[in-house]
């Protein structure tokens, strides 16, 4: 589902040496791995209890990954098209 903010990101990789690629994924985003979301959550306190504090602090080290997937390049060539939440980040790793 394509949302107002969510952003289309059309990657185009050129030389690669192998024709099969594993990608795998690591997304923070408004639900997971973000601590302001949390905080927010939690009344925004201005004062966090060290318990609040620590529930942060472990939320901002999570990430979302997804299976890795198996792509095969066409004569050393791979596009590749994601979906990428407004806020969020994402890093892509391909490896061969």
């Amino acid at each position: 589902e394509n949302k107002k903010n969510d952003a289309i990101i059309s990657l185009v990789l050129q030389r690669l040496p192998e024709k099969n690629v594993t990608l795998s994924t690591y997304q923070v985003d408004e639900n997971y791995g973000n601590a302001y979301t949390a905080w927010k959550k939690m009344g925004s306190p201005q004062n966090l209890s060290g318990e609040q504090f620590k529930s942060l602090e472990a939320i901002g080290h999570r990430f979302r990954h997804s299976p890795d997937k198996k792509l095969t390049t066409s004569k050393g060539n791979l596009n590749y098209h994601l979906n990428l939440p407004g806020q969020a980040v994402t890093l892509l790793k391909f490896s061969w």
